[in-house]
C-alpha cells in the first residue's frame, strides 16, 4: 500500500514537472516572439526615420540654389566685384549657414593668387533687405524663400584667368552632419580689365604708354551688336557708332588694349572692330587671352 502511494506521489511530481516545463518553454517563446516583434518593429523605425532623414537631407541639398554675378568696380583699382546669391528654395530653415570660395588659376604654370573682403550681406525676403553679417564668417540661419546677397570685392595678384569655386554648408536637422552645396564660376581677364568708352573726338586724348605695334598686335573681329553693347557696358541710352574706342587697362600692370570700332554692317546687327596692343614689350598674351574670352562668352550667348 505505501508502494502504491509513493508510486503516485512521483507520477504526480513528474506531471507537475512536466507542466512547468511546458509552461517555461511557453513563456520562453511568448518572451522570444515578444522580443522579435519588438525588434523587428525597432528597425523598421529605424529605417523609416532613416529614409525619412537621408529624404529631407537631400531636399535640403538640392534646394541650396546659388548664383554669381562679376562686375567691374567703378574705382581706380578697378578690381572685380562678384555678387553671390544663395537662396533656399525649400520649406524649411537652413541652420548654420556658411560659405567658402577657392579660386585656381586656370594655367597650370600660373602662381597667381586671390584676395576678397565682403563689401556687404543682406537677407532678402519679400521686398524687404536687412543686413547681416558675412556669409563667409559662418553660423547664420536662411529661413524658407529667403535669398542671401553677399557682394565681395577681389583682388587678383596678377592678370590671370581664374576658376571660382563656392562650397556652401548647412547643418542636417537630424543627423548633424555638413551637408553642402558647390558652384563653379570663372574669373575672366576681362573681369578685371578697367573699360573706358570714348567718343570719336575723344580719341587723340587717349594717353598712351610705349605703342607697340606689329601684325599680331592688331587683330580685327565681327561681333553681335547686341553682345557687343552688353560686354562693353554700354547703357542702353548710350548711341554706338563706328569711331567709337573702348580702351581697356589694368590698374597693377603697364597693358592697354584699345578697341576701335570701324564699321557697322548693311542693317546694323554686327559690328566690325580693331583691337591693337599697347604696352610694355612685346608680348601681346592679354590681348590674345581677352579675344579667346569674347569669342568663347559670344559663342555660348547663341546656345
Amino acid at each position: 500500500m505505501e508502494q502504491t502511494d509513493l508510486k503516485d506521489k512521483r507520477d504526480n511530481e513528474t506531471e507537475t514537472l512536466e507542466v512547468l516545463q511546458k509552461t517555461v518553454q511557453q513563456i520562453e517563446h511568448s518572451f522570444s516572439t515578444v522580443y522579435s516583434t519588438l525588434s523587428r518593429n525597432f528597425q523598421q523605425s529605424l529605417s523609416m526615420v532613416q529614409g525619412m532623414t537621408s529624404t529631407l537631407e537631400h531636399v535640403l541639398k538640392t534646394s541650396i540654389k546659388i548664383g554669381t554675378k562679376v562686375d567691374i568696380s567703378k574705382d581706380e583699382d578697378a578690381c572685380p566685384i562678384i555678387s553671390i546669391t544663395v537662396f533656399n528654395a525649400s520649406q524649411f530653415p537652413m541652420k548654420s549657414l556658411s560659405a567658402d570660395i577657392q579660386f585656381v588659376p586656370v594655367q597650370s604654370d600660373s602662381d597667381g593668387t586671390v584676395t576678397f573682403n565682403s563689401v556687404s550681406s543682406n537677407h532678402q525676403s519679400k521686398n524687404v533687405s536687412t543686413s547681416t553679417k558675412s556669409l563667409f564668417d559662418g553660423d547664420s540661419e536662411l529661413l524658407p524663400e529667403e535669398r542671401l546677397l553677399e557682394i565681395i570685392a577681389v583682388r587678383p595678384s596678377s592678370l590671370a584667368q581664374y576658376n571660382g569655386h563656392i562650397t556652401v554648408s548647412i547643418l542636417s536637422p537630424g543627423t548633424g552632419q555638413k551637408l553642402q552645396a558647390y558652384h563653379k564660376f570663372g574669373l575672366y581677364i576681362i573681369d578685371q580689365l578697367k573699360k573706358t568708352i570714348h567718343l570719336p573726338d575723344e580719341h587723340k586724348s587717349i594717353p598712351r604708354v610705349n605703342k607697340v605695334i606689329n601684325p599680331q598686335h592688331r587683330v580685327e573681329k565681327l561681333y553681335e551688336l547686341t553682345f557687343f553693347r552688353r560686354i562693353m557696358g554700354f547703357s542702353p541710352a548710350q548711341g554706338i557708332a563706328p569711331g567709337i574706342t573702348i580702351e581697356f587697362a589694368h590698374g597693377s600692370s603697364n597693358i592697354k588694349i584699345e578697341c576701335h570700332m570701324i564699321a557697322l554692317n548693311d542693317d546694323s546687327t554686327k559690328a566690325s572692330c580693331l583691337f591693337e596692343y599697347y604696352g610694355d614689350g612685346p608680348s601681346g598674351t592679354a590681348m590674345a587671352t581677352l579675344l579667346s574670352e569674347l569669342d568663347i562668352l559670344e559663342s555660348l550667348e547663341r546656345v
